[in-house]
Formats: structure tokens, sequence, C-alpha cells
């Protein structure tokens, strides 16, 4: 049967990299703790999380193993998801410290 439907699954991966390509010049701005704000573009992010996916495959990560991480909410967290969304990955980043005031 002939439809409509997709021939990919839905997820950040290729909404992400289409981002990157046909946006790289869109900024995404994301705020720090310290309440400043921290500007990049699709295209960079899109650069970025490439890298982090080839720097783990050449420290010798097999695409069935764990990784976790703990990290702040922020662009670091949102590359190291976007590069553990890729097929075949399983890692892992959510062991986030909660820190309470006291």
């Amino acid at each position: 049967m002939d439809g409509t439907m997709m021939d990919f699954p839905l997820t950040l991966t290729p909404i992400l990299e289409r981002a990157g390509k046909l946006f790289p010049d869109v900024e995404i701005v994301t705020r720090l703790p310290d309440k400043s704000l921290h500007r990049y573009s699709y295209g960079d992010f899109h650069r970025r999380t490439r890298l982090l996916a080839a720097a783990l495959e050449d420290a010798g990560l097999k695409r069935d193993e764990r990784v976790a991480t703990i990290m702040w909410n922020g662009r670091h967290r949102i590359g190291f998801h976007q590069t553990a969304s890729r097929p075949g990955w399983n890692l892992w980043g959510s062991a986030t410290p909660i820190l309470f005031p006291s």
C-alpha cells in the first residue's frame, strides 16, 4: 500500500541533522548556571555532535557499550544526547545531580 508514511523513524537525529544542514546559521540560545547566555548555531551543534561521536568511536567505544555522564542541563548535555541518539548507540546521560539549597 502506497501512502505518506515516513521511511525512517522520527527521532532527534534526522531532525537535528536537517536543522544543521538547512539552517546552519540559526542560533541556539541556552542559559548557563550563572544566568548568562550562550549562543551557537545549528551548524556548530551538528558539527560538534559528529565530532563527539567520532571521538567516542576512536576511543574504542563500541555501539553496544554504555556510557553515563554527570552534567548540568545545558548545551553540553544536549550535544551528548544528540550523539547518543544515533542509531545503534546506547549512551546514557541521565545521571544528573540534583542539589538543593541548604
